[in-house]
């Protein structure tokens, strides 16, 4: 069950974060500076990540839950 609620929750912050990149609450840019470009990340807000990684840990925990019932039905068999 573990290893469903933290591959979930990766995948959900990894979606959170596509979403914020989308929005743009996270802006990726360059600028010039001292004869070099750089680049810098800009953040706004992390709304959209902490909401991804929310869904994805309650999605992951529901995924062995939904399993059980399946087994436990093949055991009364």
């Amino acid at each position: 069950m573990l290893k469903s609620v933290i591959t979930s929750a990766c995948i959900g912050t990894l979606g959170g974060l596509w979403v914020a990149l989308v929005n743009g609450s996270i802006e990726l840019f360059q600028n010039y500076v001292d004869g070099a470009w750089r680049y810098q990340v800009e953040l706004n807000s992390v709304a959209e990540i902490l909401v991804g990684a929310v869904i994805g840990v309650l999605a992951g925990a529901n995924i062995p839950l939904a399993f059980a019932k399946d087994e436990v039905r093949d055991d009364k068999r």
